[in-house]
């Protein structure tokens, strides 16, 4: 690959291998075998953001901070960076869509490899359904009002996400007439959705929808809750070190 080619032609250098040798020495001075470095790539980016210093262990490794060996490792990550989504681009198209995804960048001194991973995050969704038989008289008394007005299931939708969320304050019959919902009902959607899942409007959010069975006074809620995951994608690609 063009890309590996690239990284290959850069490790042969003998900056490189000096840099290379030095850096094995002092990992092993402070116990730990490799560096790790990680760049974060979010959907818009125009390319991966190098994530803080390199990190070797839990060990503050001052010549990591300074000088050539400093230099070396911000133009290997740097050469990195440019390349990284081409040379995972076959795995990345894999998905539909992905919110972001971490690339591994591991100069591993003891196998004597520059090893490339690659992991995204995705937006998935957990439905489930429920029921609930209405108690409160205020609340009856509304649906009995739109049933003899010849309303008797009603369709309300509802979505929330970013800490901010909403049920819509109509709804569609089920002769797809839109009215609007009495406020002791709106009242008591919300609170089945707390019920539900408190905080159902927080971070990725959730949407879904009610089924008002005026006939039979009772609330049926398809409700979808979204969360983020992490996958590994499949590839993986080493380079050997030379010094």
């Amino acid at each position: 690959m063009e890309q590996l080619e690239k990284i290959k032609k850069f490790l042969q250098t003998d900056f490189a291998k000096q840099s290379l040798e030095s850096l094995s020495v002092i990992t092993q001075m402070y116990g730990e075998d490799e560096i790790s470095q990680t760049l974060y790539y979010y959907e818009g980016d125009s390319h991966p953001a190098l994530y803080y210093d390199p990190y070797l262990g839990r060990s503050d490794i001052k010549e990591l901070k300074s000088g050539l060996l400093k230099q070396f490792l911000e133009s290997l990550y740097e050469l990195i960076q440019e390349d990284i989504l081409d040379l995972f681009e076959d795995e990345l198209y894999k998905y539909d869509s992905f919110n972001s995804s971490s690339f591994y960048v591991d100069l591993n001194f003891e196998t004597k490899k520059l090893n490339l991973s690659c992991s995204v995050t995705v937006m998935d969704t957990e439905y489930s359904n429920h029921e609930f038989e209405i108690t409160d008289t205020n609340v009856i008394e509304s649906m009995r009002e739109l049933f003899d007005n010849g309303h008797n299931k009603i369709r309300v939708d509802f979505s929330g996400g970013g800490d901010s969320g909403y049920i819509e304050s109509t709804g569609n019959t089920s002769d797809d007439n839109q009215i609007n919902i009495p406020a002791t009902i709106e009242d008591e959607l919300y609170r089945v959705l707390e019920d539900v899942q408190s905080g159902w409007e927080i971070n990725e959010g959730s949407q879904g929808n009610f089924l008002i069975d005026c006939a039979a006074t009772k609330i049926y809620l398809e409700f979808g809750l979204n969360y983020e995951k992490g996958e590994r994608v499949e590839d993986e690609f080493s380079i050997d070190l030379q010094y």
